[in-house]
This record gives C-alpha cells, structure tokens and sequence, in this order.
C-alpha cells in the first residue's frame, strides 16, 4: 500500500499481480485474489477460537465481520453465511442468548418434552377460546340440530335432490347447492320460529 499525497488516501495495490485496487473492492478484478485475506484470516481464527470456548455470541459477531469482507456470491461468502445461520440458530436457542457448557441432562428427552408442550398450549388456547365463546357455540350447535332435523324427513330431503338436478342442469351444480341450501336454511328458520 501507498499513501496517495495529493488527495489523502491509501492506494492499494493487489499482492498477487500489483493491479491498483479501488478501496471498495473485495477481490482483484484481474486475479480474483481476495483483498483482505489477511484480516479474513484473523478473523476466522478468532471465530473458531470462540466457538471451542464456547462463546457462540462473540464467535457469531467475528463470522459477520468476516461475511463483510468477502465478494457476495463466493463460495467463502456462502460458507461463512451458513456458519453465521448455524451460530444464529444456537444463540437463538440459548436462555436469554448466554452460552453455556452443555451438560450430559441436555442431551436427553428435551426435543419430546417440547413437542409436547406447544401441543398442549395449542389445547389450552382453544379451549380458553371455545370456553371465552360459548354461548355462541351453544347458539350454533341448537341452531345446527335444527337444520339437521330437517335432513331427516324423506319428503324434504327428496324435494331438495329434485331442485338439485333442476337448477344443476340449467346453471351448474355450484350454484345449484348454493341455491338449494340457501332455501334449506331459510325454510329451516320458519320452523324454529
């Protein structure tokens, strides 16, 4: 690297083929040779230095500052990125994201247990809503039990099968059933009356 004296800034220069290099660049245009590699080296390092003392979090943060420094789309950025996902997933999965040293009662049953529980918080949110709503569910199932009894005589059910096929040949069967079931329910209403 050379200091350019008339406006203040560095130049650099490629050390595999000495082309000068705009400040942006992440790799040489010309041999492809990463431009910070040194740095990337160092970081990496320390990266893998704190994920063997356990320390996700500080190794998490290094693996970002190398992703930094590598072209996007290079097979480095792509690894370093699927490192960085996996340290996510394991800082993520930490209690109040600080690492600990496993221990031998982690590995055991943990994956059972919380299937488990988020089944039976499902089962608890939908009985508290079943329970918060129901007299609109008692409303409903009295209401259902009388559109159900009308199934159960032969003369209706017969009467409704015939303006089926009726309306069916002539505007198809969706809007036949729509049609039929709407008379259904509205006759229904006068006999609950």
């Amino acid at each position: 690297m050379e200091n350019d004296v008339a406006s203040g800034r560095k130049i650099i220069f490629c050390p595999g083929c000495g082309t000068e290099l705009a400040p942006a660049l992440l790799n040489c245009p010309v041999c492809n040779r990463l431009v910070h590699a040194d740095r990337l080296k160092q970081l990496a390092g320390e990266a893998e230095h704190l994920s063997q003392s356990n320390d996700p979090s500080a190794a998490l943060a290094a693996w970002r500052q190398a992703l930094e420094l590598l072209p996007p789309g290079s097979r480095q950025h792509e690894v370093i990125l699927e490192k960085i996902e996996a340290l996510s997933r394991q800082v993520d999965a930490i209690p109040g994201g600080v690492a600990s040293k496993p221990s031998s009662a982690d590995h055991g049953g943990s994956k059972s247990g919380s299937g488990w529980g988020k089944g039976a918080a499902g089962l608890g949110v939908i009985g508290l809503l079943l329970w918060k709503f129901k007299f609109i569910l008692f409303f409903v199932f009295t209401k259902l039990k009388l559109l159900l009894l009308g199934l159960t005589k032969a003369k209706t059910f017969l009467s409704m099968l015939i303006s089926l096929g009726v309306y069916w040949t002539a505007w198809g069967w969706k809007f036949a059933l729509g049609l039929v079931l709407s008379i259904y329910v509205h006759e229904m209403g006068h006999f609950s009356s």
